[in-house]
């Protein structure tokens, strides 16, 4: 649901877009939240990797469009903890994430900045 609603709001407001994953990234680790079951875990493991993987080329489509982001420390951090699942369960998408970083890293910061 929140990947919906990220991509929603993408399209539908003209404010920068914001990767919103730090409570499932952060909080608890997404790796604690994976199905005991075989089946269940690869289900949860694709799933999830697709999520993180559209994230992560809407943030860069994005960044490319735009040239502005909100709170790049929030942002380069969650893309990171992404990029580590994604390593973590066998689905690398290392230059994608260090894409992202280094548009992240030129990008205009506008609006608020918090740290995590």
């Amino acid at each position: 649901m929140l990947a919906r609603k990220l991509l929603e709001q993408t399209r539908q407001t003209k404010r920068p877009f914001e990767i919103q994953f730090s409570y499932l990234l952060l909080k608890d680790r997404i790796g604690d939240r994976e199905p005991r079951s075989e089946e269940g875990r690869q289900l949860f493991r694709t799933f999830i990797g697709n999520v993180f993987r559209t994230i992560m080329w809407t943030a860069q489509s994005e960044l490319a469009r735009t040239g502005i982001t909100i709170n790049p420390e929030s942002q380069s951090l969650q893309i990171k903890l992404m990029r580590d699942y994604l390593n973590e369960i066998g689905e690398p998408e290392t230059a994608l994430a260090d894409h992202v970083m280094k548009s992240l890293s030129t990008a205009k910061v506008k609006g608020r900045r918090t740290q995590l």
